[in-house]
């Protein structure tokens, strides 16, 4: 009788755990996205309200991109995050969250940027 009580209540404790965290809905960019230009906006969905808790823009030499994020301490469902322009590169982004029950839930993604020169831009006329 102990067991089954014990393997009811593990039961329960991992499914309120599993429920209480919230997956990643949507990012834009996308991950593995190539972008023509630097985004002005990075933007992350999540499938329940959370705080997004830490934010790290990391570029292929892996120094730190400036952005204007700033800890969650309210729970929301959708982030918007303005970068400092990009250079050409790849970028990964470092998210941490928490959920309602208190527990933190981390992922990344990555994106490239190409930006078209000048040349690719030529509309025929002369400036």
């Amino acid at each position: 009788m102990k067991i089954k009580s014990l393997f009811v209540l593990t039961l329960l404790l991992f499914s309120g755990v599993l429920l209480a965290h919230s997956n990643i809905k949507s990012s834009s960019p996308s991950d593995g996205e190539m972008l023509n230009e630097s985004p002005e906006i990075i933007s992350l969905a999540f499938l329940n309200p959370v705080k997004l808790i830490k934010l790290k823009l990391v570029g292929s030499d892996q120094k730190e991109v400036k952005t204007d994020f700033k800890p969650s301490m309210s729970d929301r469902s959708e982030y918007r995050i303005s970068p400092e322009k990009l250079p050409d590169g790849e970028y990964t982004v470092f998210w941490t969250i928490m959920g309602v029950d208190g527990h933190k839930m981390k992922d990344e993604f990555k994106f490239k940027v190409m930006n078209m020169s000048k040349d690719e831009h030529h509309d025929g006329h002369d400036h």
